[in-house]
């Protein structure tokens, strides 16, 4: 990436004060005065806390801007040498630019993603609530119907069920029926050509945000961690090994 060519935010990205968080939620997480958190709507990057500094350059990439001009105008807001801010805040940049939170500006509307089930309209009798979760080549949403809530993930593209991700899923849940260590499949089908699984809804932190929140207390991180190796070591005996393991793939009980 060439440091001369305009980056933008993506239109997904959202930063918020960490001082008009929920209280319970700022509870949990350790921060400074100040500080931001930054999340993206939709992909798999969990949220992260930025101090205000790193937050106000980020700003400035809501219109197309090359690295070189934010920084110059970031250290001259800040009172900062410019050439030393930029070897500071590099490694920052290239995080963001690996998260997917900053984008090359002729790229922009090639990683824009929208859901394609709105609120309201139904799968197979399930009524969509919200989009929880937006990647590429699926999407979650919340749904309800009557007074039992899932979790509908379906496939962005038209393509088979038989020998699909879903296919597999569904047989993997069919095995693990019963057991405390996954969902229960509540449906599975097509719909517009394109394969779906309703599970049931469980409520969670994702691992990434949960150690993040508890990675100055010790015994927490001590036990979120014997509690995700002891789910692992389950699904083993389970003869079942998961092949997609990330903070995102596992919630912790709130």
């Amino acid at each position: 990436m060439n440091i001369t060519d305009p980056l933008v935010l993506r239109n997904d990205v959202v930063l918020v004060p960490v001082a008009e968080l929920p209280p319970d939620v700022r509870a949990k997480i350790d921060f400074d005065d100040g500080d931001y958190t930054v999340s993206r709507m939709h992909g798999r990057m969990p949220s992260q806390i930025i101090d205000p500094e790193t937050a106000s350059l980020l700003q400035l990439f809501r219109e197309p801007t090359t690295i070189v001009e934010a920084v110059i105008r970031n250290s001259r807001a800040l009172a900062k040498d410019p050439q030393i801010w930029l070897d500071e805040l590099l490694p920052h940049i290239g995080g963001f630019l690996r998260s997917g939170v900053l984008v090359p500006n002729e790229e922009r509307a090639v990683h824009e993603m929208k859901p394609q089930l709105d609120a309201g309209s139904f799968v197979d009798g399930w009524q969509v609530v919200r989009c929880v979760n937006l990647i590429e080549d699926s999407e979650i949403h919340r749904v309800r119907k009557g007074n039992v809530d899932g979790a509908l993930k379906i496939a962005r593209q038209p393509g088979p069920f038989e020998g699909s991700v879903f296919d597999n899923e569904a047989a993997v849940l069919t095995h693990l029926a019963g057991r405390a260590t996954a969902p229960r499949l509540l449906a599975q089908g097509m719909h517009n050509e394109r394969p779906y699984l309703v599970i049931e809804w469980c409520d969670g932190t994702d691992s990434g945000a949960a150690t993040q929140y508890a990675r100055h207390d010790r015994a927490a991180l001590l036990a979120i961690c014997v509690t995700i190796a002891d789910a692992y070591a389950a699904l083993h005996d389970a003869n079942v090994i998961h092949a997609d393991v990330h903070p995102r793939n596992i919630l912790i009980d709130n």
